[in-house]
């Protein structure tokens, strides 16, 4: 802003100076700045000093400024809001309007003085609000990166000690949670190796499909938080009647459920307290490797849904060997390994009707038949109780194999 002109008889400063001055002592108006509302009367009464003084030497703006900028930092910080500071600026100039007009005769100067104070008014408040946006940013910033940490260690490790855990409730209600409220956690990956881009796209379709804004720079949690954590994205909410319902759908309709993708998603349970969310994710972290190392994709609703496949990739080696002790003779039928192994699985997923094994493979009974027949003149044994259940066992396992990137099929 361009300082305007002040040519003014030395009579008119003189009197200007004298008028600030008078009211700058005035010990009544210093008790009302703070207005009675138990604010820092030294913070309310630098709104009313920089007006003063822009009226008692308006020459003096820059470092009548900068003192202003300063203090209305500090009121920022103290979360003193900024219509107070505002308020005492502008009460002051109408005291000080008053203050100049007074006595018998009108003022020969009167214009000039109703210029100095309103320029005067003007770059306070602009300062006011200048100080006040940069405070904001410098706050934001600090909050947004508490709220992120204290994320991590809620999803990272429980409480060490019983003081810890007092120290992380004081840290829950500071950030917006409830400690002792039922929260669910749903941890969604891209895939195996996915860009970040990717999980960036996800975290954004989730959060459209919720109607949640981005964390931004906030203190507090707005849940569904929804977060790009360790290369993937979490969910944070609390859990309701609906149960996972809101969730799973955001994640359909962002795409996750259509099979063109390879997103996976897994619900959490259910945790009645903040301390057990470090748990659940531990959980679900495990779940989520045994999904991308067999390649499932789309909802999954509950990691114990991926018990047996994290089971049989504890050892890839001994999951191979058993596969060829079970399947060896099978998968040895160059001709018609494929289309064995296909009709068994689909007769054990049917209870064991042949006829209904036929229909859903569209096959004549008779085909089924004969190949059920080849199949135990391969293993030498009948497709007796106890063999089925191992032979499905091996399916499964077998299975899991040609789904698992890197892992040979024999």
């Amino acid at each position: 802003m361009v300082d305007r002109p002040h040519r003014t008889s030395d009579a008119g400063e003189r009197r200007r100076r004298a008028v600030a001055e008078a009211l700058r002592e005035d010990v009544t108006l210093r008790a009302a700045a703070a207005g009675g509302r138990g604010l820092d009367p030294d913070l309310i009464q630098a709104s009313r000093d920089l007006v003063l003084d822009l009226v008692a030497d308006p020459r003096e703006v820059g470092s009548a400024t900068r003192r202003l900028r300063s203090v209305a930092s500090r009121a920022a910080h103290m979360d003193i809001p900024l219509h107070y500071l505002v308020e005492a600026a502008t009460g002051t100039a109408r005291t000080l309007w008053r203050a100049l007009g007074e006595g018998e005769e009108r003022p020969p100067d009167l214009a000039k003085d109703g210029d100095t104070v309103l320029t005067a008014v003007e770059v306070a408040v602009r300062n006011l609000w200048l100080a006040y946006a940069d405070a904001d940013r410098e706050m934001a910033a600090s909050q947004a990166e508490a709220r992120r940490a204290f994320l991590d260690e809620l999803l990272v490790s429980p409480p060490m000690d019983r003081l810890d855990a007092l120290r992380r409730r004081r840290r829950a209600e500071r950030h917006g949670l409830t400690a002792d409220e039922t929260y669910r956690l749903t941890l969604i990956s891209a895939g195996p190796g996915r860009p970040e881009s990717e999980v960036d796209s996800i975290t954004e379709a989730m959060r459209r499909g919720l109607g949640t804004p981005r964390p931004g720079r906030r203190l507090t949690f707005a849940l569904p938080e929804i977060v790009e954590w360790r290369g993937r994205a979490v969910v944070l909410e609390q859990a309701n009647v609906n149960g996972d319902s809101r969730v799973r759908t955001a994640f359909t309709q962002a795409g996750g459920g259509s099979g063109r993708r390879s997103w996976v998603a897994i619900a959490g349970p259910e945790v009645g307290h903040v301390d057990l969310l470090a748990a659940s994710m531990e959980r679900l972290r495990d779940a989520m490797r045994t999904a991308e190392r067999v390649g499932r994709t789309g909802w999954i609703p509950n990691a114990d849904d991926l018990d047996l496949e994290t089971l049989l990739s504890l050892d890839e080696g001994l999951r191979n060997r058993a596969v060829l002790a079970e399947l060896g003779p099978i998968l040895g039928d160059a001709r018609m390994g494929s289309a064995l192994l296909e009709t068994l699985g689909v007769y054990f997923a049917v209870g064991h009707n042949a006829r209904e094994a036929a229909r859903r493979l569209h096959l004549a009974p008779r085909t089924v038949a004969y190949r059920l027949q080849r199949v135990e003149d391969l293993l030498g044994h009948p497709l007796d109780s106890g063999a089925t259940l191992r032979l499905s066992v091996a399916l499964f396992a077998y299975q899991l194999e040609r789904e698992t990137p890197g892992v040979p099929v024999a």
